[in-house]
């Protein structure tokens, strides 16, 4: 129901190469879902139900389907399947190329639902699907779902690090704070799970918060090229605090939502793979350099541009989307139990049932 819309409106409306972008989109995302499809025909075929909380207690109880008992293996290689399925929807490394041709060449307003909606399909079905009906065989996954997190959280921080597209900049940072999601969903404790709940979350507002901003930028400058677009301080003042805000609470900081979540990744992370939290901690330091670069060069950086067009600050309706988006961010980062709380209840039974961890 999402893909094909999607596509459209990215073919239609998006940019240069929009017509690229939407096919690879459709492509990609059409593959993980017909595993997607080919995982759960084979639980149908082997249980003759596809209701979640009975598929839950047969794979969990170690009894006989209604048509067919099915295998440890096959148990392991289904939920490998559901795994593979949603990685390439969330998008993790290396199934991750095609969300970054949709975010720069889709229209900023479909960027801001593909960006803050619909790649948490991916950390839903993993949550849901992966770790709901295959604890056992995901609790064996857990190290490599982390160590594809971390190589998610450190390559989409590298690559931005580099961009002179500010579009670019946050489809690789977006891959990077995915990579966060993962390492927290294998870290198999109730801190790294809920910091994945809340990377979620917490994530899709502050992208679409910061697409908003694109769209804004665009609109006035013709542009998201980062040389041509310093000094908008000067002239765009009320826009360039609404993105430093922004561009903190991507990186982290205290009483930001992006804290509150990253946080608790990685305290949970550090108590069960603390090597591999180590080596993730690097991708803190890269976010840190490519958020205040990309902001730094936009708001008082030069501007290489040839043509002075003339620019106007945030006006009218503008406001009111930035306001509701940036109040929502900073409400979760000073009062998580804004979303700790409604969470709970299902943490703990996911924690129940990874044998509680």
């Amino acid at each position: 129901m999402t893909l094909i819309p999607a596509f459209f409106l990215i073919g239609r409306w998006g940019f240069l190469e929009r017509e690229k972008a939407s096919y690879r989109f459709l492509i990609y995302n059409g593959i993980g879902s017909a595993v997607l499809l080919v995982a759960i025909l084979i639980l149908f075929a082997r249980t003759g139900t596809t209701n979640i909380a009975a598929l839950t207690q047969m794979m969990t109880m170690g009894g006989v389907s209604l048509f067919a008992p099915i295998s440890d293996s096959m148990k392991y290689g289904l939920c490998l399947a559901f795994l593979v399925a949603f990685a390439i929807k969330l998008p993790v490394f290396p199934f991750h190329s095609w969300m970054v041709r949709v975010h720069a060449e889709a229209p900023p307003s479909i960027v801001m639902i593909h960006a803050g909606v619909l790649l948490k399909i991916g950390a839903y079905g993993i949550i849901r699907f992966g770790m709901g009906i295959f604890p056992e065989q995901y609790k064996s996954l857990a190290f490599t779902i982390v160590l594809f997190g971390v190589l998610s959280f450190l390559y989409g921080a590298f690559l931005a690090l580099v961009q002179t597209d500010f579009k670019l900049v946050l489809a690789y940072s977006s891959i990077s704070h995915m990579g966060i999601v993962m390492m927290g969903l294998g870290a198999l404790n109730e801190a790294g799970i809920q910091g994945a709940i809340f990377q979620v979350i917490s994530h899709g507002l502050i992208a679409a918060l910061l697409f908003f901003l694109v769209g804004v930028l665009y609109e006035r400058m013709g542009t998201t090229m980062l040389p041509k677009l310093g000094g908008l301080a000067n002239s765009m003042p009320i826009f360039s605090g609404f993105m430093l805000a922004c561009g903190m609470a991507s990186l982290g900081l205290p009483g930001m939502s992006g804290f509150i979540s990253e946080f608790m990744v990685f305290l949970g992370l550090f108590k069960s793979q603390p090597l591999l939290a180590a080596i993730g901690v690097i991708g803190l330091v890269l976010t840190a350099v490519y958020v205040l670069r990309a902001v730094m060069l936009m708001t008082f950086g030069k501007n290489d541009s040839l043509i002075e067009k003339e620019k106007l600050d945030l006006r009218g309706w503008e406001f009111l989307p930035a306001f509701v988006l940036l109040g929502l961010i900073v409400s979760v980062g000073v009062y998580p139990n804004l979303l700790g709380g409604p969470l709970q209840g299902t943490i703990e039974a996911m924690m129940l049932a990874l044998g509680g961890r």
